[in-house]
C-alpha cells in the first residue's frame, strides 16, 4: 500500500479561496491526508497555473518518501481515492481523447511517485513552462512526459479521478474526484 498526500494551492485574493474550502471539506469528509496552501497572485491566470509545476516540486521536497497527488483547488473528492494506494508507477494522469482525435493530458489530478525520475520530470516541466509561457501548463507537462516516456512508468487514471462536471461522458461514471472548471469564470478577472 502506497502512502500518499493530496496537495493543492489557491491564489490569495481570488475566488479560488472559497473553492479550496470546498476541496478541504471533501478531503476531511473522506479521511484523505492533504496539504492546501495559499500562494501569492503572480499577475495572471496563466502565470498562476504555471506555478503548479513549482508547487509540485516543492511538495515532493517537503513530503520526502510520500507520493504526491496534485488536484486543482476547484475540485472535490466524492469518495476515498483507493486507487492511489495501489498505483505502481512514476506518474498517472487522465488522458482525454477529444472528438477531434487528439489525446490531451489533463493535469487537474496527477499522481506522482516521490522519486528521482519524477523530480527530474517536474524540473523539465518547470523549464518548459519558462520557455513556453503562453502554452497551457498541462500541454507543457505533456511535452515533458513525452520526452521522458522511455524512462518513466506511466499509468492512466480513469475518468472517475479527473471527472469534469459538465463533460458529456460524465453520465457514464461515478466521480471519485470531480472538477468544476472555475477558470471559465475566474481567469479573465485575475490580474
Amino acid at each position: 500500500m502506497n502512502k500518499f498526500i493530496v496537495v493543492s494551492y489557491y491564489t490569495r485574493g481570488t475566488p479560488y479561496q472559497k473553492e479550496a474550502v470546498k476541496l478541504e471539506n471533501s478531503l476531511m469528509k473522506h479521511g484523505v491526508p492533504y496539504h492546501i496552501a495559499a500562494v501569492p497572485n503572480r499577475g495572471s491566470w496563466q502565470k498562476n497555473t504555471h506555478f503548479k509545476a513549482v508547487f509540485i516540486r516543492n511538495m515532493l521536497k517537503e513530503f520526502t518518501g510520500v507520493n504526491i497527488v496534485f488536484t486543482d483547488a476547484d475540485s472535490v473528492f466524492c469518495s476515498y481515492p483507493k486507487l492511489f494506494e495501489d498505483l505502481d508507477c512514476d506518474i498517472a494522469f487522465h488522458l482525454r481523447n477529444w472528438k477531434h482525435g487528439r489525446d490531451e493530458l489533463l493535469s487537474g489530478t496527477i499522481y506522482l511517485a516521490n522519486n528521482e525520475k519524477v523530480c527530474q520530470l517536474v524540473d523539465d516541466w518547470i523549464r518548459i513552462n519558462k520557455k513556453l509561457p503562453l502554452n497551457w501548463e498541462q500541454r507543457n507537462l505533456q511535452r515533458a512526459v513525452m520526452r521522458r516516456k522511455h524512462i518513466l512508468s506511466i499509468s492512466y487514471l480513469p475518468m472517475e479521478y479527473c471527472c469534469i462536471f459538465d463533460d458529456e461522458k460524465r453520465k457514464f461514471c461515478t466521480p471519485v474526484i470531480e472538477h468544476f472548471q472555475k477558470s471559465r469564470e475566474y481567469r479573465r478577472g485575475i490580474r
